[in-house]
């Protein structure tokens, strides 16, 4: 009889483990199919799919414009590589660390999510997604030889053409 109670206890709580473990590992899939869908979007530049995966608080932020973490996101289309390193969840909670690589420098935001009374899980925060200020300094330098090159190119294009001249003129001598 001992025995049989026993196996018994053993054997619903060895169910009850195994259902907290796929409960787990469903919710996990989940939040990572929702950022997933939300950072597709907002590679591809889709303001459509990044406001549905949006929670109405922070939709609300963005339309009245105090969403300022966004703008950068919903404006245009990014080029960059990514990968979700790391969830956790706690009960209707949800934080997913990402890992961006964008022109060799790394950018790890953190993506919060937030279960709707649906069992929806939607973001609710971002955090962590500023551009590395080295890349801003690449795309300046870019910037900076691409016009000193186009500028070399239209005084060799203008060369020997009665009249015309072209004159360097910098930002500093602007400011002078």
């Amino acid at each position: 009889m001992v025995r049989k109670l026993t196996t018994g206890v053993l054997f619903a709580s060895g169910l009850w483990l195994v259902a907290i473990g796929i409960q787990r590992w469903s919710d996990n899939r989940e939040v990572a199919q929702v950022v997933t869908s939300f950072v597709d979007a907002v590679k591809r530049g889709d303001k459509d799919r990044i406001l549905d995966s949006l929670d109405p608080r922070l939709r609300a932020l963005n339309e009245r414009g105090e969403a300022e973490q966004l703008k950068p996101l919903i404006d245009g289309k990014l080029q960059f590589e990514y990968q979700i390193h790391h969830i956790e969840i706690s009960r209707d909670r949800a934080k997913a660390e990402l890992r961006i690589n964008k022109d060799g420098f790394m950018i790890k935001p953190v993506v919060y999510l937030q279960r709707s009374p649906t069992t929806v899980w939607k973001v609710n925060a971002l955090e962590h997604i500023e551009v590395d200020p080295r890349w801003n300094d690449l795309q300046q330098a870019r910037s900076l030889t691409r016009g000193e090159k186009l500028a070399e190119e239209l005084g060799d294009s203008l060369n020997g053409i009665p009249g015309a001249s072209v004159q360097r003129i910098t930002m500093q001598d602007q400011q002078d």
